[in-house]
C-alpha cells in the first residue's frame, strides 16, 4: 500500500472528524478529495473495535451516476491505493465489490451507480452500511441523499449486539455545484428558492451533526481596473505535492469562466455543455451581496412566460438601472393555479406598488384543452399582461437584455440582482444557454436549451423589453428607456390593477 499525508489543512479536518455523522467536502478538481475519502474507508476499517471473535468488522457504499464513471474514476482511484495483489479480490459483475481480507479485519466496499437507484426508499431500505461515500456529490438529488443518511443515523453496521460501529456515516465530496443546488442552500451560502414549499426549506435546514468543508481555489484571479485579466497559481491550494507543475494554470486553458468558477475557483456556477446566452453576465458584480429593497413610489415591472413550468420575473428600473428584486417560478401548473401565486405574491411582498405586466405573446393564444388564453386568466386576477412588443421576438428581447448587461449607468453595471433570485442568478450564469450540436467543430443550436432555467430569464427579457429597452432596436433610437412616471400609487396593489384596467 502506497503511503498517504493527506496535503492540505481542510483535507486533514475533513478526515480526522469524528463527530459529524455527515461531512461534505467541496474543492477544485485534483484537491484529492476523491483519494482522502477513499483513505476514510480504508482508516475507519481499521479503527473499529473488535468483535467476540477477534474481528473487524465494516461495510462501506460507494455511489457514482453511473458505471462507467465509477469504473473510469472512483474504482480507478480505490484500486491505485488497494490494488487487488494486496488486499484482494476485486469483483467486477454489477454492483462491484471489494472483499478485504488482512488479518482481522473484514472490509467489504460496494459500487453501485446511482442509475439503478430508480426508488431510493426502496434501494436503501435493505441497506446496512458502516459507512457511505457519495462521490462527485453534487449529482446526487437530495431526496436519495435523505434516504440514504437515514440509513447510517446511526450506522446499522455491526449491529449493536455484535459491538456496534465506532464510527459510521455519509461522506460526500464534491466540485462547486449551481447556486440552487442542495449543498449551497444547507450550507447558508444560497437562500432557498420561492418555489420551494415550507417543508423543503425546513428539509435543508443544516442539522447540528451534518459538517461542510470548504478547500481554498486552485488559483487566483488577477484584475486590473477593475476587470478580471487573468490568473495566478494560489501557494494555498491543497494537494500540491501529488500534482505536475503548473497543473492548474494548465487546467484553464482554452475552458470558459463558469468552468474554471466551478472546477478551479470552487465558486458555484452551472456548468453545461453549450454556450451560455449572456456571456456577459457577471455574477461578480450584479449579484448584490444583500438583499435589495424596492425603491418607493416607482413602478415595478413584472415579466412572464406561461406554459407547464412558468415564471414571473419583477425589476425596477431607475434611471436606466434594473434592479431584479424577485422571481415567481411555478412547476408544472398552468396560468389558472399561476396566476393567484403571482398576485398573492406580489400583494405579500410590494404592497402600494404600481405594476406593468409583460409577457409572451404566446399568451394570448387558446390552449388545446381550454379557449381562456393566459391574458385573459391573468386579467380575471385583475392583472393586465401585455404582449412584449416586436415582431421578430426572439432576436429583440435577447438585444434588449444583452443592452443591459453591456451597458454602464453612472459607472455601474446596469443590473444589480437581489441574491435571493437564485434561479434567475444561475440560468443567466450560464444554465441558460445554447446546446452544443453533436458534430465536429464549435456549433451550437439557434434556440436556447428549454430547461428550468430558461422560463424565468425568458420573463427577464420579457420585462426589460417590455419595460423600455427594447424601443432603442425596434425603433433604432436610444436604447436608455425614457423616464417613467413614478406618481405614488393606492396601498393596495390589485386595486392599482384594477384601475390599471379601467384606464385602458
Amino acid at each position: 500500500m502506497k503511503e498517504f499525508w493527506a496535503d492540505g489543512d481542510v483535507l486533514n479536518e475533513f478526515m480526522e472528524d469524528r463527530t459529524s455523522r455527515v461531512k461534505i467536502i467541496q474543492g477544485p478538481v485534483g484537491s484529492g478529495t476523491s483519494s482522502a475519502c477513499c483513505m476514510h474507508i480504508y482508516e475507519q476499517a481499521m479503527a473499529q473495535a473488535k468483535q467476540a471473535d477477534g474481528k473487524q468488522r465494516f461495510r462501506a457504499s460507494v455511489y457514482r451516476e453511473t458505471y462507467p464513471m465509477l469504473e473510469e474514476t472512483t474504482i480507478k482511484t480505490w484500486l491505485e491505493w488497494f490494488p487487488e495483489r494486496e488486499f484482494g479480490r476485486f469483483f467486477w459483475s454489477k454492483p462491484f465489490r471489494h472483499e478485504i481480507r488482512i488479518g482481522p479485519l473484514e472490509l467489504d466496499v460496494t459500487f453501485t451507480a446511482m442509475e439503478d437507484i430508480n426508488d431510493a426508499k426502496a434501494h436503501f431500505k435493505s441497506l446496512e452500511p458502516s459507512l457511505i461515500w457519495f462521490n462527485e456529490g453534487q449529482f446526487a438529488a437530495w431526496s436519495v441523499i435523505a434516504e440514504a443518511v437515514d440509513r447510517v443515523s446511526p450506522p446499522r453496521y455491526p449491529r449493536v449486539i455484535d459491538g456496534g460501529c465506532t464510527w459510521g456515516g455519509l461522506i460526500l465530496d464534491t466540485n462547486a455545484p449551481p447556486a440552487d443546488h442542495w449543498i449551497p442552500i444547507m450550507r447558508g451560502d444560497a437562500p432557498a428558492p420561492d418555489w420551494m414549499t415550507d417543508d423543503q426549506k425546513r428539509a435543508l435546514t443544516k442539522p447540528a451533526n451534518w459538517s461542510f468543508y470548504m478547500q481554498p481555489p486552485g488559483l487566483i484571479e488577477v484584475f486590473e481596473n477593475g476587470s478580471l485579466v487573468g490568473y495566478k497559481p494560489n501557494p494555498d491550494a491543497e494537494n500540491l505535492r501529488y500534482l505536475p507543475p503548473d497543473f492548474y494554470m494548465q487546467k484553464i486553458g482554452g475552458k470558459p469562466k463558469s468552468w474554471i468558477d466551478a472546477n478551479i475557483m470552487n465558486r458555484s456556477s452551472v456548468v453545461v455543455d453549450g454556450k451560455p446566452v449572456y456571456p456577459d453576465f457577471r455574477r461578480d458584480v450584479m449579484v448584490s451581496d444583500n438583499p435589495i429593497e424596492p425603491i418607493p413610489h416607482l413602478p415595478i415591472v413584472v415579466g412572464i412566460d406561461f406554459g407547464r413550468q412558468p415564471a414571473a420575473i419583477c425589476m425596477q428600473n431607475l434611471r436606466g438601472r434594473w434592479y431584479v428584486l424577485r422571481e415567481i417560478i411555478g412547476r408544472d401548473m398552468g396560468a389558472a393555479k399561476f396566476a393567484p401565486i403571482v398576485k398573492s405574491d406580489l400583494s405579500t411582498h410590494f404592497p402600494g406598488f404600481e405594476f406593468h405586466f409583460w409577457g409572451d405573446p404566446s399568451g394570448g393564444y387558446q390552449g388545446q384543452n381550454d379557449d381562456t388564453t393566459p391574458f385573459q386568466v391573468f386579467r380575471t386576477h385583475g392583472m393586465i399582461v401585455r404582449p412584449a412588443p416586436g415582431n421578430n421576438l426572439d432576436s429583440l428581447r435577447k438585444e434588449a437584455m444583452e443592452t443591459v448587461l453591456c451597458r454602464m449607468t453612472d459607472g455601474k453595471p446596469s443590473m444589480l440582482v437581489d441574491p435571493r433570485c437564485t434561479t434567475f442568478i444561475t440560468g443567466m450564469a450560464g444554465g441558460y444557454h445554447f446546446k452544443r450540436i453533436q458534430v465536429s467543430g464549435e456549433r451550437y443550436s439557434d434556440a436556447p436549451n428549454k430547461n428550468q432555467y430558461s422560463h424565468v430569464c425568458e420573463a427577464g427579457e420579457y420585462a426589460v423589453l417590455g419595460g423600455g429597452e427594447g424601443r432603442g432596436v425596434v425603433m433604432q433610437g436610444s436604447t436608455r428607456p425614457k423616464p417613467v412616471n413614478t406618481k405614488v400609487a393606492s396601498y393596495n396593489p390589485l386595486a392599482q390593477m384594477r384601475t390599471q384596467s379601467m384606464r385602458r
